[in-house]
């Protein structure tokens, strides 16, 4: 084995992930770091925090050059509850990279941001800007649990999908197991209702507390 200099090899291929640390609810049972943030608004600290990602994507791009990118997640929170000009300035950023060569971009969503009118155009404005997939944290679908944990309501998650479908893109729905109060039956409704929209990818997760 050749003997460790200090510098680290360039990849010839990258696989990129994209922070963005804001939600526009937080849910008890997330242990991802995030700070709450109003949908749409572009407050000093959300402003702040995106111009230093951007700052930290320029240097980056400096540091490794030009390699392959295998595929981008743009993460979080939820990039969604950005204002559509943050998010339009964050695809530029990427776009960096050389995003026009990617086999797979995926931006992280939520039912309250994709359900709205201006979700709706987001979603599409993300898609124009190069992006194939889109992931959303649904969940459950049962109403009760939704407003006791996620803010919002079971027609507010079945508009997100409806919305998400209408791109083209495609979609992964997120699932929890084990959330307070659920019941088979209540795991049994999700699991139907997820059958109705069959979505390329569902990832089921089975709840945990840190």
């Amino acid at each position: 084995t050749k003997p460790f200099t200090g510098i680290v090899p360039i990849p010839e291929a990258l696989n990129l992930y994209f922070n963005v640390a804001f939600c526009e609810h937080i849910c008890p049972f997330c242990h991802s770091a995030k700070t709450l943030a109003h949908v749409d608004e572009d407050s000093d600290q959300v402003a702040a925090y995106m111009g230093a990602l951007q700052k930290e994507i320029a240097l980056r791009k400096s540091e490794l050059g030009s390699p392959e990118i295998e595929s981008i997640y743009v993460g979080g929170g939820t990039p969604t509850s950005l204002s559509t000009k943050l998010l339009e300035q964050l695809l530029r950023g990427i776009s960096d990279f050389g995003s026009s060569r990617v086999k797979q971009f995926c931006v992280e969503t939520s039912p309250i941001t994709a359900a709205s009118s201006k979700g709706r155009e987001k979603l599409q404005m993300l898609r124009e800007g190069g992006v194939n997939r889109f992931s959303i944290g649904i969940q459950t679908f049962d109403d009760a649990i939704l407003r006791a944990t996620r803010g919002h309501d079971q027609l507010t998650a079945l508009r997100a999908v409806e919305h998400l479908l209408e791109t083209g893109a495609e979609v992964n729905i997120d699932l929890i197991q084990d959330l307070p109060h659920q019941t088979w039956d209540s795991i049994e409704q999700d699991l139907a209702k997820v059958a109705t929209f069959r979505p390329q990818q569902i990832t089921w997760y089975l709840l945990r507390f840190h």
